[in-house]
Order: structure tokens, then C-alpha cells, then sequence
């Protein structure tokens, strides 16, 4: 679902989405007579974004934000004819942030300045409670990845030519 609303000088957009599967699908595998099912697939993933512009006189300025959440089940392994059954229950967490700020400013008719900053931040969990490794009873595991980012940009016309200079950071 999406939603924009504001003014010539100032508006807004808010997206919002969801998906979900119980990911417990039949298969056939091996001499494809018996059917199986996979377990622990599931997946649940939600999301909102929002997008606000301003622009005044010479100045349009962007800010975006990001926000993602997911939780899904990592399926344990399948062997034909050993009556293993799927039964894992390993999953996978993944969170993240990504926040960009962007500005342009017409310098004049042919010269434009931009100037953006992002972050991106992402938090992984995995945990596994069949995890059999001597000493451990399970596996949690917990990553984040935070980045940051900068950039200016100057695009103006030489001649005929269209240029830009750019400058980053990351």
C-alpha cells in the first residue's frame, strides 16, 4: 500500500508492504513416487518507506527512509530413504535502517550542485537450537553491518559537453 499527499513546495510518500508464506510446499525427490513435504520454510517480511520533498526557489531537498524486517526459516536437509525428517528449526532474523539525504541547488541555467549523505545499517541473527558441535548447546549468532556514505557532485555544461565532478565517500 502507498500513499502520497502534500503541496507543490512540500509532499510525501509512505509505502507500506508485507509478504508471508508458510513455505511447507510438497516435493517429490529421488524415484519422485513418494511426496515430502519441507518444513521450516516459512518467510515473513515487512517493510515501510517514506519519501519527503522540499523544494524552495532553487533548493529540492530528499530525505528517504527505509526500514526492513524479516524472520525466516532456514530448511534442514533432505536424504531420500534414511526417513530423516525436516525438521530444523534454524532462522534467520534480518533487520536494517537506510536513511539517504540528498540536495540539489541550481546554481544557474546550466550548473547544478548536489550534496547526499546515506547510512545503511543492517542487523543479521541466526540461531540454530540443533547446532551439535561439541560444547555448544545451539548456535546464535548476531551480525551488524552499519555504513555510511557521503557524495557532491557538480554537473555543468562545457561547451557542448555535459560534466560532472564527483566526490565520494563510503
Amino acid at each position: 500500500a502507498s500513499s502520497l499527499f502534500g503541496s507543490e513546495n512540500i509532499n510525501e510518500s509512505i509505502s507500506l508492504n508485507h509478504k508471508h508464506t508458510d513455505g511447507n510446499y510438497p516435493f517429490r525427490f529421488g524415484n519422485k513416487e513418494n511426496e515430502y513435504h519441507r518444513t521450516n520454510s516459512d518467510y515473513n517480511m515487512s517493510s515501510i518507506s517514506s519519501l519527503t520533498r522540499y523544494k524552495n526557489n532553487s533548493w529540492v531537498s530528499c530525505l528517504r527512509i527505509i526500514l526492513n524486517s524479516a524472520d525466516r526459516g532456514i530448511p534442514g536437509p533432505f536424504i531420500d530413504d534414511m526417513n530423516l525428517n525436516d525438521d530444523s528449526d534454524s532462522r534467520l532474523k534480518d533487520e536494517s535502517a537506510i536513511v539517504i539525504l540528498s540536495n540539489s541547488y541550481l546554481l544557474d541555467n546550466i550548473t547544478t550542485f548536489y550534496l547526499g549523505l546515506n547510512t545503511n545499517i543492517n542487523n543479521y541473527d541466526y540461531t540454530d537450537n540443533d547446532f551439535f558441535a561439541t560444547g555448544f548447546g545451539g548456535l546464535n549468532v548476531n551480525f551488524t553491518n552499519p555504513d555510511f556514505g557521503a557524495n557532491a557532485k557538480l554537473k555543468t555544461r562545457i561547451f557542448y559537453l555535459l560534466t560532472n565532478f564527483c566526490l565520494e565517500y563510503s
